[in-house]
């Protein structure tokens, strides 16, 4: 008899160790699938707001003969009060003193190269062209060897914005499309000689030209 009990109450106890699994299962499908859709979400509006900097970069280069805005005043000349940052970046409160010099578009990057005073005309192929993309806090990507070197003053606190979105970043082209694309899909130049070949994704503006002899 006190066996069968012993049997009965340890029966119960595996009983109600398996529905608290169960439930516990259930609880982290559940928060992983919720993250899942902010996470796409999150995506989906920075993908729109780039498109919408986009549009705003278009209507600064109808107004400017074609020319780009510089990498200094670019947030302020794109009617910042109805642009919006990457919903996913950082918090700026995590950048002290950068309140300011980011304002409302926070999280991108300007592509440094365009800063040189070029016009549309000057660059050979728009469509492979980087313009603006995630960054971090959108600091300008000094274009040098390495693509993702940042001109920032907190180089052990940098957030790889490249990365916010599932591994990759989004990507607004100077020809305003935007696309989701991981570091590796970038190219990256690898000396002086190289340049934009129309066909991989670049900072860089120039066409790739020829080795001397």
């Amino acid at each position: 008899m006190a066996f069968t009990l012993f049997l009965s109450s340890q029966r119960k106890r595996i009983e109600q160790i398996i529905q608290a699994l169960l439930l516990l299962v259930v609880v982290v499908f559940i928060t992983l699938f919720l993250l899942f859709l902010i996470a796409k979400r999150n995506t989906n509006v920075c993908v729109e707001n780039l498109r919408r900097i986009g549009q705003a970069i278009a209507m600064y280069r109808e107004e400017h003969d074609g020319g780009y805005p510089l990498e200094s005043t670019w947030r302020n000349a794109l009617f910042p009060q109805t642009l919006q940052g990457c919903p996913s970046a950082a918090p700026v409160a995590d950048y002290p003193g950068l309140d300011k010099k980011v304002g409302k578009i926070t999280g991108y990057g300007y592509n440094f190269a365009l800063t040189q005073r070029l016009r549309q005309a000057d660059i050979p192929y728009p469509h492979t062209t980087i313009c603006v993309c995630d960054s971090a806090q959108g600091f300008p990507i000094l274009i040098l060897l390495n693509p993702y070197t940042y001109t920032h003053n907190v180089p052990r606190k940098i957030e790889m914005g490249w990365k916010r979105h599932s591994g990759g970043g989004n990507y607004l082209f100077c020809d305003g499309h935007v696309t989701w694309l991981t570091e590796e899909k970038i190219h990256q130049a690898k000396d002086e000689w190289d340049g934009n070949d129309g066909e991989q994704p670049s900072f860089l503006t120039r066409k790739v030209a020829p080795h001397s002899h």
